[in-house]
């Protein structure tokens, strides 16, 4: 059986870009950081969901949760580690420690980042090698494929 994983190298080059973007942008709210990497984590994710990269998304969420909590300690220097955690951490259903900000006044509720390890990982479905979208006789497999791959 053969399993098929992120490499090494295109982990740490994610992991890189996240925390360059983290060093350079200091001063940001975490509503800002949150709009930032949600995409980048849900892109990224989304590219690696169809191999064997559960494991690899639970490093990269601790990764991710190591460097903002090193973010957040970098910009409040002078706080308590309970006050950090606070304001900047909450607990959302059964996950604790979600990196998170309050949405604008007048609206309720937080930004809440994405975690890469809830990214629900896919088999990818071969075709059939005989299928031919052309002909009416594989019409109804093309049709029951397309119903899958939108769920």
């Amino acid at each position: 059986k053969m399993l098929i994983k992120p490499s090494k190298k295109n982990v740490k080059n994610f992991l890189r870009g996240i925390r360059d973007y983290l060093n350079s942008h200091k001063t940001v709210p975490a509503s800002a950081v949150i709009a930032k990497l949600n995409p980048m984590i849900r892109g990224w994710c989304d590219y690696h969901r169809w191999v064997c990269a559960s494991e690899t998304f639970k490093y990269t969420d601790y990764r991710i949760w190591k460097m903002l909590w090193q973010w957040c300690r970098r910009i409040h220097l002078n706080r308590r580690k309970r006050w950090i955690k606070d304001k900047y951490f909450k607990t959302v259903g059964d996950r604790n420690w979600v990196f998170s900000a309050p949405k604008p006044k007048g609206e309720d509720g937080h930004y809440r980042l994405l975690s890469a390890a809830r990214v629900k990982v896919d088999k990818h479905v071969k075709i059939r090698a005989t299928a031919n979208c052309y002909l009416p006789e594989d019409e109804q497999y093309f049709e029951r494929l397309k119903m899958q791959r939108l769920k």
